[in-house]
């Protein structure tokens, strides 16, 4: 389950980088983030029912979806950023994995 939802975040973000940050940027001048806001939810929703669905995960799954794709989503887009050679580097998805794994055993 960890390395799933790990490996979808980061899958993500190394496919579409440099429309992430170009997008990014853009975002913060125009004010755009309410429009993507919508999109982002829904991805918290489609964890959120998938981990409701597992017997493995010991946290209440609404909160636990939105933690977990908040934190994910904020490492991730740090990383692209600030250290994008990390997107590359399978230590980081290890990192990623056990992040999870350790969140949502709980």
């Amino acid at each position: 389950v960890a390395a799933v939802i790990a490996a979808v975040t980061l899958q993500l973000v190394q496919d579409e980088r440099e429309v992430l940050v170009v997008l990014a940027e853009a975002a913060k001048e125009i004010g755009t983030m309410r429009k993507v806001e919508p999109i982002r939810a829904e991805g918290v929703q489609l964890l959120s029912a998938f981990l409701a669905s597992r017997d493995d995960v010991k946290r209440e799954s609404d909160l636990c979806g939105w933690v977990l794709a908040t934190t994910l989503q904020s490492l991730t887009e740090e990383a692209l950023h600030l250290r994008p050679a990390l997107l590359d580097d399978e230590r980081f998805f290890d990192e990623l994995r056990a992040l999870t794994l350790r969140y949502i055993r709980g």
